[in-house]
C-alpha cells in the first residue's frame, strides 16, 4: 500500500470505512472472505463454521484445474490456512479439527489439478506444519483431548501418495516425546527388517515407507546411529548419494568422525565435488587444521577458482598466504575450465589475463552460457579488452544466427551495433577476421535472414 493512502486509511473515521468495506463487499470473491474472517474473528464457532463449509466446497468442485489456474488455487488454499491459524492460539482443538477436514481435501484436489509448480502442494505441506503444531498445543492444553497422537501421525505417513506428510514424523518430537518415538522407530526396524528378508529386487513401497519412517524418527531426535540403520537394515550395500546423505546428517549433528567414516575411498567424478565439500566440512567442524589444509590446497591446485582460493587463504600459514595471492592469477591463467579461469581472473581484477585467456582459448567459448558471455563481453569492453570483446560479441551474434533463434533477434542486433562500436576502438585484429571480412562472412551466410537485417539497417 502506497503510504499516503495508508496513512488516510488509518485517519478515516468509523463511519467512512464502514461505508468503505460495504462499497467493497460483493466486488471480489476472494475480497468478500478477508472481509468475513476479520468481522468473525471474535466469534470463533461461526468463524470455524464458516471455514469449514469453505473447506467442504474444495471437494465438491468437480472442474479440472489446470495449469494457468493453479495458481489462484494455491492462493485460496493459503487464505484457508491463514484463517485456521488464526484459531491456532486461542482454540488449538478448533484449529487442529479443522487442519485435519483440509488435509483430508488433498487427494480429491492434487488428483483434479495440473501443479506443475507444486504451489498446491506446498500448501499441503504447510497445513500439515500447521496440523502439528495444533496437535502440539492441544495436547499441552486443559481442553480434553483422547487422540492416539503416534497412531494419528502414521496414518499420513503411511497415506502419502503425494508426499504432502513429508517431514511430518522429523518434526514431530513435541507431540510424541523421546520415549514413543523410540517404540515408533523399533516397531518400523522390525518392519524393515521383515520386509527385506521378502523382497524382490524391484521397488517395495512398504519397505520404502517403513525406511523412511526410521529416517524420521532418527531426524526427529538427532540419533545418527539410528539414520545410519535407516539404509543399513535395507541394503548394507549404500551407495554414493546415500553415503552423501548420511554425512550431511551427521554434520547436522555435529558429528564429523561418522561424517568421515562415510565419505572415505574412491568416489565418481559427478559426486566427488560434493564429497569434498563434506570432507571440508567435518575437518571444519572437528577443529583439525592440518587435514583441512591439505584438502583446501589440493582443491585448490586440480581447480584454481575463485573460492578455492578465498577458502585457501582463510586457513593458510600467514607467511604463505601473499605467494599463494601472487601466483594465483598465473595458475587460473593455466586452468581447464574456461569458466574458472576467466571468472576467477575478472574476480582477481586481472581483466587483461582474462582477455589472453579467452583469446587463446576462443574454441571453448561454446561451453559458457549467454549470460555469462554476455558478462564478459561488456566487462571487456569496459577495462579497454576491445578485441577479447569483439570475440565474445562475435559467438553471441553468430550463435543466434546459426540457430534462426528469430525471437532473439534484437539481442542480435545489439550485438551487431556493438561491434561496429568496437571496430573504430580495435588497432589490430591479430588471428581474427577484421570488421569488414566478418561482415563479408555474416551477409554471406545470412544474408536471407531479412528480419534481423531490418534492425541493423
Amino acid at each position: 500500500m502506497k503510504e499516503n493512502l495508508k496513512q488516510l486509511l488509518l485517519a478515516a473515521g468509523e463511519t467512512k470505512l464502514q461505508s468503505l468495506v460495504l462499497t467493497i463487499y460483493g466486488t471480489d470473491e476472494q475480497v468478500d472472505k478477508l472481509i468475513e474472517t476479520a468481522l468473525l474473528a471474535s466469534n470463533t464457532p461461526a468463524l470455524a463454521n464458516q471455514i469449514s463449509k469453505e473447506i467442504r466446497s474444495l471437494n465438491l468442485d468437480d472442474r479440472f484445474i489446470h495449469y494457468n489456474q493453479s495458481y489462484e488455487l494455491s492462493r485460496i488454499l493459503d487464505q484457508l490456512i491463514e484463517q485456521i491459524e488464526s484459531l491456532l492460539a486461542d482454540n488449538p482443538k478448533t484449529a487442529f479439527e479443522l487442519a485435519d477436514q483440509f488435509i483430508n481435501t488433498h487427494v480429491s484436489v492434487l488428483g483434479s489439478c495440473d501443479d506443475s509448480d507444486g504451489d498446491i502442494g506446498q500448501c499441503y505441506r504447510d497445513a500439515n506444519r500447521l496440523w502439528l503444531a495444533a496437535a502440539t498445543a492441544w495436547n499441552n492444553s486443559d481442553q480434553p483431548c483422547n487422540l492416539d497422537w503416534s497412531e494419528e501421525i502414521l496414518q499420513r505417513h503411511h497415506n502419502n501418495d503425494y508426499a504432502v506428510s513429508d517431514y511430518l514424523i522429523d518434526n514431530s518430537l513435541p507431540l510424541l516425546g523421546e520415549a514413543r518415538l523410540r517404540e515408533l522407530a523399533l516397531d518400523f526396524e522390525n518392519r524393515i527388517k521383515t520386509l527385506a528378508k521378502t523382497s524382490s529386487q524391484g521397488y517395495n513401497p512398504a519397505l520404502s515407507g517403513a525406511s523412511l519412517g526410521l529416517m524420521g524418527v532418527a531426524q526427529a531426535l538427532g540419533d545418527v546411529a539410528m539414520y545410519e540403520r535407516s539404509y543399513l537394515l535395507r541394503t548394507p550395500d549404500v551407495n554414493e548419494l546415500q553415503k552423501l546423505n548420511i554425512a550431511a546428517f551427521c554434520l547436522q549433528q555435529q558429528d564429523p568422525q561418522s561424517a568421515l567414516k562415510w565419505l572415505q575411498g574412491e568416489w565418481n567424478d559427478r559426486n566427488r565435488t560434493e564429497r569434498n565439500r563434506l570432507i571440508d566440512q567435518a575437518y571444519a567442524t572437528s577443529g583439525d587444521c592440518e587435514a583441512l589444509l591439505e584438502i583446501r590446497t589440493q582443491a585448490y591446485e586440480s581447480e584454481p577458482g575463485f573460492e578455492q582460493l578465498q577458502a585457501l587463504l582463510q586457513i593458510a600459514p600467514e607467511a604463505e598466504r601473499d605467494t599463494i595471492q601472487t601466483q594465483a592469477i598465473a595458475r587460473a591463467s593455466s586452468a581447464d575450465n574456461i569458466n574458472v579461469a576467466v571468472d576467477t581472473l575478472i574476480r582477481l581484477n586481472a581483466a587483461k589475463e582474462a582477455a589472453n585467456y579467452v583469446l587463446q582459448h576462443s574454441e571453448k567459448t561454446h561451453l559458457v552460457g549467454y549470460s555469462t558471455l554476455s558478462i564478459w563481453a561488456k566487462l571487456f569492453e569496459s577495462t579497454q579488452q576491445y578485441l577479447a570483446s569483439v570475440l565474445v560479441y562475435r559467438v553471441l551474434l553468430l550463435d543466434i544466427l546459426q540457430a534462426g533463434r528469430a525471437r532473439a533477434y534484437r539481442h542480435a542486433a545489439g550485438y551487431y551495433t556493438a561491434l561496429q562500436r568496437l571496430d573504430r576502438k580495435v588497432v589490430d585484429y591479430q588471428k581474427l577476421p577484421n570488421y569488414e571480412s566478418f561482415l563479408q562472412g555474416l551477409k554471406k551466410d545470412h544474408g536471407r535472414k531479412r528480419s534481423f537485417w531490418s534492425l541493423v539497417s
